[in-house]
């Protein structure tokens, strides 16, 4: 004991050097760590101020107009969506079905010419319960292969792969989506991010605005079927 104390005398500079350099490593991982959790869910929700296209509507059918005037896209389709009016994207959706929702749809740009060609039935996604200038998801699109499906920006990359069995905007919450699996929901962003695990039986954004932030920093509700009925909880990321 004599013998470990007298080394603990001789080598305590030693000693407190390398608790302050484990002090230092620890808070840098804890910094780290926030750091890559808040990355992960932070996003931002585009504001369009340059409108540069509109739609055109002509004896029932529909098109693209530009500022100027000019037909970018001839008004001969069921629907046009257009995600983003500052940029020439635009899904153009014919021989629709009523019956049973079955569609055609093609993705075109500024010059009619078809884009996103290796993608099936690419459709905008409308956003729900939310106050914004324009009725779609802005970065994102989904698209369809084998009956299930995925997400692709805008430029056409993939952001995720086929694999939900459905994709919806979530209400109250701009940039993330309502994703199904095996009849259970989940969420993710628009980053193609898993957030909520697929578990539960129903989510929805608590609808927490500000000016500044809009609804990003708004919780979720989740619902959960159980023997008793539905239960509902706020839930917190």
């Amino acid at each position: 004991m004599k013998k470990v104390k007298k080394w603990i005398r001789k080598n305590k500079l030693k000693i407190s050097s390398l608790i302050i350099v484990l002090a230092i490593v620890i808070a840098l991982a804890i910094l780290i760590s926030t750091m890559v959790h808040d990355s992960k869910y932070r996003y931002e929700v585009e504001e369009i101020s340059d409108y540069k296209y509109y739609l055109l509507y002509e004896e029932g059918k529909v098109g693209v107009i530009d500022t100027k005037g000019n037909i970018v896209i001839s008004p001969s389709y069921y629907n046009v969506q257009i995600p983003n009016p500052s940029k020439p994207v635009f899904i153009c959706i014919s021989n629709y079905n009523i019956e049973d929702g079955s569609y055609t749809s093609k993705v075109y740009n500024e010059n009619e010419e078809e884009i996103i060609t290796e993608y099936n039935k690419v459709q905008a996604l409308s956003i729900n319960g939310v106050v914004s200038n324009v009725p779609y998801e802005k970065n994102v699109l989904k698209y369809e292969y084998d009956g299930k499906y995925g997400l692709i920006s805008l430029e056409g990359e993939e952001i995720t792969k086929p694999i939900y069995e459905d994709i919806q905007s979530l209400k109250y919450k701009e940039g993330q989506l309502l994703v199904k699996e095996e009849e259970k929901f989940g969420v993710i962003n628009q980053k193609g991010q898993k957030l909520i695990s697929t578990k539960y039986d129903d989510i929805i954004g608590d609808g927490f605005y500000t000016e500044d932030n809009k609804y990003t920093l708004s919780g979720y509700i989740v619902c959960t079927k159980t023997q008793e009925g539905y239960r509902y909880r706020i839930y917190k990321l």
